[in-house]
């Protein structure tokens, strides 16, 4: 039950967001049908549940912060450098149809995947405040990973806009 209320909070979150944002009518509204699974589907691997018990006292809060960027893979650690490439191919999906539904730029597709990254890593930081036995870490590496692959996501929206929608061939 606890899922499907996270589930519950962050669709309605979605539908808010959408409707401030795309107050004029969208004609990619079918989109909405594609990014909302795809935002569930990176919350479910990244924060979903969300954690219920507040436990304040935690002196392992800022203890797990990697404030060093690619430190994993400075350092050799286990599979670092596939949770990088995992990290820039989980956000490709959103720079790819962001655009299409906002009509936004490279670098307003940059920042709000920046923004979408933080959120997560924010989260994730929190989990530790509430003693989950699966705390996850803030981790800068993921911010520019996940930014990057929205990056990656906005090139190809472009490639495909320019060459497939445009009748260019």
């Amino acid at each position: 039950m606890t899922l499907l209320a996270h589930y519950v909070l962050f669709v309605s979150l979605y539908i808010m967001i959408v409707s401030i944002i795309n107050h004029r009518r969208n004609r990619f509204w079918f989109l909405h049908f594609v990014m909302l699974p795809y935002i569930l589907f990176v919350l479910t691997i990244t924060i979903i549940p969300l954690p219920n018990i507040f436990q304040p006292k935690n002196e392992q809060f800022w203890q797990s912060v990697n404030w060093l960027p690619f430190r994993d893979i400075i350092h050799g650690y286990a599979y670092a450098k596939r949770e990088a490439l995992l990290n820039v191919l989980m956000m490709v999906p959103f720079g790819f149809f962001l655009p299409f539904m906002t009509k936004k730029n490279v670098w307003k597709t940059v920042i709000i995947t920046f923004c979408f990254s933080l959120s997560i890593e924010t989260i994730q930081l929190l989990t530790v405040l509430f003693n989950r036995i699966d705390a996850r870490t803030f981790d800068v590496t993921d911010l520019i990973t996940n930014t990057l692959g929205g990056l990656c996501g906005y090139i190809i929206h472009r490639f495909v806009h320019k060459k497939c929608l445009s009748g260019n061939t």
